[in-house]
């Protein structure tokens, strides 16, 4: 089986869902033939078990953009498209112009349809529902999700559009497979003894609650004493010097540090060395970084609106309300514990990662979907 996986980027900086693309391939590349086509970018990731082509041409030359993606379409003849992330009118062209071609598409709409992100830049939303999101959502009768509760703000955002007939939408959750005993290996050959650090670790990003996180550090200071605070990731100048103001201005300096965009072994040095992983999110379809920290025995605090509530239902971590006062009271507790309590959270998270969430498990699923697409 040969399946095309559309994109609009493969970069970096788009952390997570770039990150999702590499885990699928792994859990692909013994299974299918697999073709990644994406917008060219500075910084892309790579790709292991998967053919990537580039465009060359720019989304907004439509005429040419189209002659390129279909003449790749023809090249590569897949039997399935697979379209990832919308809001992006060269998404919703790319699914327009398979179809039109006769190819079977699925969708995956990577945590697009949260309602933090539904609501926020509504009326851009509402634009892009007439130009060009309107469409692509009622011809995705095939789709994944990677929880539960995704899968069922799916369904409420068919239902508060009146997009399409919900019954016949076909979503299969597929979470996303780690490579656990491999992060462990990289992990472990990275720790070593030096300062102990809370870790953000993210794109800086509103969604990703950073706020959230820089106030609850003022109310608990106190109790979090002799840890710094690392916060790492790429995100707009702007918003990263709001930030850092917010720090000056309430005598944060002293204890946390912006270490900017981390990849490669420098992330895993970061994240082995961390003695807890914290992402207060306003939303989340899965967390990927949830699932790093947690492969590398790490204990991780995040909030209810990520399908994370297993952290606090195996002891790996805390799963709490989104609000100051939550995450305050989770790191007040983390600062209780002893080192030999928070290893043993640690080693829990492990033992939940490596059990739940495998490479192979997720080929499997991602397999028995096409396969059910193409019957």
């Amino acid at each position: 089986m040969k399946i095309l996986h559309y994109i609009n980027t493969l970069d970096r900086s788009f952390g997570g869902t770039t990150t999702y693309m590499q885990m699928l391939a792994l859990s692909l590349r013994s299974r299918a033939e697999l073709v990644f086509v994406a917008d060219a970018s500075p910084n892309p990731v790579e790709i292991s078990g998967a053919k990537v082509i580039f465009m060359q041409s720019k989304w907004y030359s439509r005429s040419r953009y189209k002659k390129e993606l279909t003449a790749i379409l023809d090249a590569e003849n897949p039997d399935v498209v697979h379209i990832n992330t919308i809001w992006l009118p060269q998404c919703a062209w790319a699914q327009l112009w398979a179809e039109q071609k006769g190819y079977k598409c699925a969708l995956t709409v990577h945590g697009m349809l949260e309602p933090w992100i539904v609501n926020r830049n509504r009326w851009k939303k509402k634009l892009g529902m007439i130009f060009f999101q309107r469409r692509q959502l009622q011809t995705a009768l095939w789709q994944t999700v990677t929880a539960m509760e995704e899968r069922e703000h799916v369904l409420q955002y068919y239902s508060s559009e009146s997009i399409a007939d919900a019954s016949k939408l076909n979503i299969d959750v597929i979470p996303i497979g780690i490579d656990s005993e491999s992060i462990a290996r990289k992990c472990a050959s990275q720790k070593v003894d030096g300062e102990k650090y809370i870790l953000f670790l993210s794109r800086i990003h509103p969604k990703k609650g950073i706020e959230i996180l820089l106030d609850s550090l003022c109310c608990v200071r106190e109790k979090i004493a002799g840890y710094k605070v690392k916060i790492a990731g790429d995100g707009d100048s702007a918003y990263v010097e709001k930030l850092k103001n917010f720090c000056s201005e309430n005598n944060l300096n002293n204890i946390v540090e912006f270490v900017g965009g981390i990849y490669g072994d420098d992330k895993w040095r970061l994240i082995s060395n961390a003695s807890v992983l914290v992402l207060p999110t306003y939303s989340e379809n899965f967390g990927l970084v949830v699932a790093e920290a947690m492969s590398a025995s790490i204990p991780v605090i995040t909030t209810n609106t990520t399908p994370w509530q297993i952290l606090a239902d195996t002891d790996s971590g805390w799963c709490v309300p989104v609000g100051v006062e939550h995450v305050a009271d989770a790191l007040a507790d983390f600062a209780s514990l002893s080192a030999d309590e928070l290893q043993q959270k640690g080693r829990n998270a492990f033992s939940v990662i490596s059990r739940e969430y495998s490479l192979g498990m997720m080929g499997e699923k991602l397999m028995s979907f096409y396969k059910k697409m193409l019957s």
